[in-house]
């Protein structure tokens, strides 16, 4: 599909996934993603649900936060 939102990725199981942080931006979400996403968190299963990437993240105002 040519016209897609956000880049829908397929695993080896396949699965389809997508970005969070991608997801957020598309929906136009003005809230911080890192606080965004907590809110959620605990709703998902890390490693069935959701993976995190594990790597620095450079905000909007320059601070890098490790997750």
């Amino acid at each position: 599909m040519d016209n897609e939102l956000i880049n829908i990725q397929t695993n080896e199981q396949g699965k389809q996934q997508v970005s969070a942080r991608e997801l957020h931006k598309a929906l136009g979400i003005k809230e911080m993603f890192r606080l965004w996403f907590g809110r959620y968190e605990d709703m998902f299963v890390a490693g069935s649900d959701f993976t995190s990437v594990g790597l620095p993240t450079v905000v909007n105002d320059g601070v890098t936060i490790k997750w």
